[in-house]
């Protein structure tokens, strides 16, 4: 079942074609489990963008020492990587997440 919800962010707007909370609310029980190891979860992932459409989005959690963030717009492609802060729940991932499009 396909989506489609839509994000303004700065006067663009993008138009998600699958709901990534779906794949936020997968990835939230891993994120918990990596709370009990002396690391830092980090969702690690990339999104394809194409005529202000993300018509895909891939997401991992990774485990790192420090907090890091990283970027990389490449052509259609977002390639990003953040700490995830486990105290602002499903919804601040989410926003986090919209906040990388800006």
């Amino acid at each position: 079942m396909t989506t489609s919800l839509e994000y303004n962010a700065h006067r663009s707007t993008f138009v998600w074609m699958d709901n990534p909370l779906e794949r936020i609310y997968q990835l939230w029980p891993e994120i918990m489990e990596a709370t009990k190891f002396n690391s830092i979860p980090h969702v690690v992932g990339e999104m394809k963008i194409q005529a202000k459409t993300i018509t895909d989005i891939r997401m991992d959690v990774v485990l790192k020492e420090n907090p890091d963030e990283l970027v990389i717009v490449e052509d259609d492609m977002v390639y990003f990587m953040f700490p995830v802060e486990v105290t602002s729940g499903v919804e601040g991932l989410y926003l986090k997440l919209l906040s990388i499009l800006r």
